[in-house]
């Protein structure tokens, strides 16, 4: 069983939750960019902590999920900045998805 990450304070659990999807949009930008620039080494670097911050924000959303009773509560304003930090994280990983479906037309690589 793996030990809960967010705090039990509903507020400070929502903050934590938004603190990982913007620590991931920023990597998936770093992470874009690298592709872009055909820059490898960026890319590499890029995928350890992306690979932990997608971790945190999978077990976050699932511990979320679990006490969805308890956020009823929430303070408004930060489920409104919740709900715009996973907007964010979604727009990202689509346009991820965009440049390596290119990259990958590109080279042959999508069959």
């Amino acid at each position: 069983m793996t030990h809960p990450i967010l705090p039990k304070g509903v507020n400070a659990a929502i903050k934590m939750i938004i603190d990982i999807a913007e620590e991931l949009t920023e990597i998936m930008e770093q992470e874009a960019r690298a592709l872009m620039l055909k820059d490898q080494m960026g890319f590499m670097n890029a995928q350890g902590e992306k690979t932990r911050l997608t971790n945190n924000y999978e077990q976050a959303c699932v511990e979320f999920k679990e006490r969805a009773e308890d956020f009823k509560v929430a303070d408004a304003m930060l489920v409104k900045k919740l709900e715009q930090a996973q907007a964010n994280l979604l727009k990202q990983t689509n346009d991820n998805n965009e440049v390596m479906e290119r990259l990958q037309e590109r080279t042959g690589g999508a069959q």
